[in-house]
């Protein structure tokens, strides 16, 4: 560097692991990073802990899935010192890094930054956490966010009064992130969540049609976050009860699929509802299960116009286009009574899945194993219906 230029500020990325907060502090000269909270209490620094080897394994594998753009920046300032500090209790607004004479440090990228850790309106609930491209890269410190989100004072009103899809949206993502990290909650805190989101859900307008805003596609979203959850866990009872629900939700308002993105989960949930009852050789139950699946992949894809303003929702029905190959097939056979082997069953249920962690399809495999009942009869007589029939 000559004596015109100017040395690049310093920057950091953090991740909160349990109790601790991991920071990596680029291009402080070697002068050590102080971490600010900001509290319900107000600004408090943060002590010291013991860095250890899992927050360096941590920190560099958050350094890896950054942006390139935040890559480059922080290649600029290659000298870094690493510290981990501890978290205070309640709810924590932001984090902030500063030098020890007080100098700000800027966050490399949100994705990469703690700079919001309680979205409590529209605009921060969207940068935060509303699109996978913007959430910070680290499983862990999301589910810390929505499990705060969850915990706090909720969101604020928003123009189209749609603040609570926020909320359930928080709810769905802190699912899928224990599912992501086999890290969850104590059941009994679950389950109070689930009933505060659906007494939330019956009070939301219901003429909302995005994501956070559809009502329908919220009840069905947390149902399979849910069971998706169970399975996992081996909870076979508890994911068939939130699947009954999603079944008893279709039987109701099938007709009511007015675009594919009601359509993705509801064809998911009831493909694994179909193998739940194959399992347990209730064939008759089974293949009208998956004349569903297959009947709603039918259905999103007739909702979508070629001027449709969303086409990562038609680019979803690829997913769902699978679930329905894989209904009929297993339809087919029921209808021909020919022989279903359990691991061709076991084979096709990553496909009813949103999770695609390896090590969890093979808990969810297992889970569908142990429903598996013998000897089997595998009957099923079709009902007439010409919309179901091929041409």
């Amino acid at each position: 560097m000559t004596s015109e230029e100017t040395a690049p500020a310093p920057l950091a990325i953090g991740l909160v692991r349990g109790a601790a907060v991991a920071v990596r502090l680029h291009g402080s000269a070697g002068r050590p990073p102080v971490l600010i909270a900001q509290t319900a209490a107000g600004e408090i620094s943060l002590p010291l802990l013991e860095v250890r080897g899992g927050h360096l394994r941590a920190l560099r594998a958050l350094g890896d899935a950054l942006s390139a753009r935040a890559r480059r920046r922080l290649k600029r300032a290659p000298d870094r010192i690493d510290q981990v500090f501890a978290l205070p209790g309640g709810l924590i607004k932001r984090l902030e890094v500063q030098l020890d004479d007080g100098t700000h440090v800027d966050w490399a990228s949100t994705e990469g930054g703690l700079g919001d850790l309680l979205p409590t309106d529209e605009e921060t609930f969207r940068a935060a956490l509303s699109f996978g491209s913007r959430r910070h890269a680290d499983p862990e410190t999301v589910r810390f966010v929505t499990g705060q989100v969850l915990r706090g004072p909720g969101v604020a009103q928003t123009p189209d009064g749609y603040q609570d899809g926020y909320l359930i949206n928080a709810f769905v993502i802190h699912l899928y992130k224990s599912i992501e990290l086999d890290r969850h909650d104590p059941p009994e805190w679950t389950q109070a969540v689930f009933e505060r989101m659906n007494a939330v859900l019956a009070a939301m307008p219901t003429t909302g049609v995005g994501v956070r805003s559809d009502v329908e596609q919220l009840f069905v979203s947390m149902r399979m976050a849910l069971w998706q959850m169970h399975m996992g866990r081996g909870e076979v009872d508890a994911a068939q009860a939130r699947l009954d629900e999603v079944v008893a939700y279709h039987d109701l308002s099938i007709d009511r699929i007015v675009n594919c993105n009601r359509s993705y989960n509801l064809a998911k949930s009831m493909f694994m509802a179909g193998l739940l009852a194959l399992a347990r050789d209730e064939a008759d139950l089974a293949g009208r299960l998956f004349e569903n699946a297959a009947d709603v992949f039918r259905r999103g894809v007739a909702a979508v116009r070629p001027r449709t303003g969303n086409l990562t929702w038609f680019a979803e029905m690829a997913a769902t286009h699978q679930v329905a190959i894989h209904a009929m097939t297993l339809l087919r056979r029921l209808i021909e009574g020919a022989p279903i082997a359990k691991e061709t069953v076991l084979e096709m249920a990553p496909a009813a899945v949103r999770v695609e962690d390896a090590a969890y399809l093979e808990r969810l495999k297992a889970s569908l194993a142990s429903a598996w009942v013998e000897p089997r009869a595998q009957a099923f007589t079709p009902y007439a219906d010409p919309e179901l029939e091929t041409a």
